[in-house]
């Protein structure tokens, strides 16, 4: 296994602590929908290094076996909406278990994080992200990157160059913006969700993805009723196709908000109360 892959390994074992971290403050606040979605990430990105870590060595295998069947409890507390339950999986087992989980990788191959900084990419399918994103939120994001001895690199689906295995990007070099090729990051961190190009599709079997689109503001509410099984936990919606189908709505219900379906971040929104 060459260099760069172990220490993207590394850097998924310690994104997944972080995630953990997260989940976990989501599932004491009750935040079911957030919380199905961020253990979800934090599946997908358990599957993605599994199989390579059991390749590596039996130590890491038997370590892998324990996690996963921790994965497996907490789907079945999910199910059952036992949140105290899923607290103390998380806490006792399941964050001690993914820091035992990189110890164990840092002993037999060393710590990958002191041999070169991590290169992220920022990418969206189709816009470069420093054209659309707030200026505020760029430069958090780089003094963050900084901090975390990570350099952001970004581009979109044109700037990838698959037979020299590099992409063109947009970075930041004392506080100005430059053009520069650099080889595939080490992790990309994609935003947005528009429907995937080839590109993107063909760059996620080289390069590990931060995000899995699961659906927007619509499909996924849509999805959820079609399968019923936590329809019940749906907020009252409508997709404002026509004004009366708006007006309907607001006899219905005396608050609401507006949102569109592809923004993000609590950006935009308006709230409404009906005073009639």
């Amino acid at each position: 296994m060459t260099d760069k892959e172990l220490f993207q390994l590394q850097n998924i074992i310690e994104t997944l602590i972080e995630a953990t971290d997260h989940f976990f403050s989501l599932v004491k606040e009750k935040e079911l929908n957030q919380s199905i979605y961020m253990f979800t990430s934090i599946v997908e990105g358990f599957q993605s290094i599994y199989v390579h870590l059991n390749n590596l060595d039996e130590s890491l295998k038997k370590q892998n076996k324990k996690i996963e069947n921790l994965l497996f409890l907490i789907t079945k507390e999910i199910e059952a909406g036992n949140f105290i339950k899923i607290s103390e999986i998380l806490q006792f087992s399941l964050k001690p278990g993914f820091n035992k989980l990189l110890k164990m990788f840092i002993e037999l191959v060393g710590d990958q994080k002191k041999k070169e900084i991590t290169t992220i990419g920022v990418f969206h399918n189709r816009v470069n992200p420093l054209g659309f994103s707030r200026l505020g939120r760029i430069e958090a994001m780089n003094k963050e990157a900084e901090r975390q001895q990570a350099k952001l690199y970004y581009f979109t689906s044109k700037d990838i160059d698959f037979e020299n295995r590099q992409v063109e990007a947009d970075t930041f070099k004392n506080d100005k913006r430059i053009r520069v090729k650099i080889p595939f990051p080490d992790v990309i961190n994609n935003i947005g969700a528009d429907r995937q190009t080839f590109e993107e599709r063909k760059l996620r079997r080289e390069v590990p993805f931060t995000s899995f689109f699961v659906g927007n503001k619509y499909t996924l509410p849509k999805r959820m009723v079609k399968y019923k099984k936590y329809s019940d936990l749906l907020v009252p919606f409508t997709v404002c196709f026509t004004v009366e189908n708006v007006y309907k709505f607001i006899d219905k219900h005396n608050k609401f908000v507006f949102k569109r379906l592809s923004s993000n971040r609590g950006e935009n929104i308006s709230q409404v109360h009906n005073l009639v």
